[in-house]
């Protein structure tokens, strides 16, 4: 696996190595990358404020991006030495960190 990172609409074009297409503001933006026994991949929009996005995705800040980013941190800050996926406590609903419920794999 080779770290991919494009913008625009997804893979249009792809490339195996960097190519001289510049990065635009309101583009999206796909980041990926793999390691030994892992692969990630990550996406978002070029803007600096909300007000960027088009109308179109206007809510994706609000109903993805913040939501994701709170889960994850949440997830993050649950980890402990000896925790088991089992019993990870993941403290997460409706956008905001208000009721603890134990996840079963």
């Amino acid at each position: 696996m080779v770290t991919i990172a494009a913008t625009g609409d997804r893979f249009a074009q792809a490339r195996l190595y960097p190519s001289d297409k510049r990065i635009a503001r309101g583009d999206k933006l796909s980041l990926t990358t793999g390691y030994k026994g892992g692969l990630t991949s990550r996406s978002a929009y070029v803007v600096s404020e909300a007000s960027e996005l088009q109308c179109n995705v206007s809510d994706w800040l609000t109903r993805l991006a913040i939501p994701y980013y709170h889960a994850v941190v949440s997830w993050l800050e649950q980890l402990r030495i000896g925790i088991t996926g089992r019993r990870t406590l993941f403290a997460y609903r409706n956008g905001a960190a208000e009721s603890a419920v134990w996840l079963a794999s």
